[in-house]
């Protein structure tokens, strides 16, 4: 027939005619040409097209400023935890330090006194301490009469009484003082 387009407005109400209804409400179309219906007129097909969503807004600097405030935050807490670790284990290797020190100092007296011990000049004396002799040698001992002990002197005791000043004196003396 006529091969020519015809405007919306004239397909438009040929589909009403017709007993078609266009997509309802305002949902925009694209119009697309279609196979031949019976008559042997093109008509559009109404699809619908999904509607955009509204772009996301999304604020990136503040996504970031979160994101870098909550990676400072356990790192913050990281570091809190290991430098009470190092507060604790400084304390540890001071009193090991302490601990080592005393065993060290321990260690020379113990060795200085086996090294008397075995040495001839600390036997010797501790026996004649305990009035051993040596061969050849003659024990004598030299005892007190009875009655003839040496008597110590008592020294007279001297007794210090303090007595506390009064709370004015203290008072005078601190604000006009001599």
């Amino acid at each position: 027939m006529n091969d020519k387009p015809q405007p919306r407005r004239f397909r438009l109400v040929r589909s009403l005619l017709a007993g078609k209804r266009p997509a309802p409400g305002p949902a925009p179309t694209v119009e697309q040409p279609a196979a031949a219906d019976e008559d042997g007129f093109d008509e559009p097909l109404n699809i619908p097209v999904p509607r955009k969503s509204a772009p996301l807004n999304i604020p990136w600097k503040q996504i970031l400023v979160v994101g870098g405030l909550i990676v400072l935050v356990m790192t913050m807490l990281s570091l809190n935890s290991r430098l009470s670790e190092y507060a604790r284990l400084k304390s540890e290797r001071d009193s090991m330090a302490t601990r080592i020190a005393g065993l060290y100092a321990t260690k020379i007296v113990l060795e200085t006194q086996l090294a008397d011990v075995a040495s001839d000049a600390l036997v010797a004396q501790a026996a004649r301490n305990a009035h051993m002799i040596r061969d050849g040698e003659k024990l004598l001992v030299v005892l007190t009469p009875p009655g003839n002990t040496p008597v110590a002197e008592e020294t007279p005791s001297v007794e210090v009484t303090r007595t506390s000043p009064k709370p004015w004196d203290i008072w005078y003396d601190l604000f006009f003082g001599d």
